[in-house]
């Protein structure tokens, strides 16, 4: 159980150091949070193990990325992005 809190505090303050720097350098906090999970976990230094529990907790955290991600959208790029992407489908005939 020690292991594991030593673990999620690692986590939860690379993760929050990762987003600042990240915003300081003008993109999105998602973006620092995704790249210290890389560097952290097991693909790259392997400093948090792959437990069952980590797993979980990993599983969850993609769902609350998600919506941190979709929180920090500016609503106007959304609303430009689908006029360019839907106009020119409903133009072209239904076949």
């Amino acid at each position: 159980m020690e292991l594991f809190l030593q673990l999620f505090f690692i986590i939860i303050i690379a993760t929050k150091i990762a987003g600042v720097i990240s915003v300081r350098f003008g993109q999105p906090s998602v973006l620092g949070k995704l790249i210290i999970g890389v560097i952290i976990g097991p693909a790259v230094f392997g400093w948090i193990p792959e437990t069952d529990v980590i797993k979980a907790l990993s599983h969850i955290g993609v769902l609350l990325l998600m919506f941190i991600a979709s929180h920090e959208m500016n609503r106007l790029q959304i609303g430009r992005g689908l006029c360019h992407v839907n106009a020119p489908t409903f133009a072209q005939p239904n076949m």
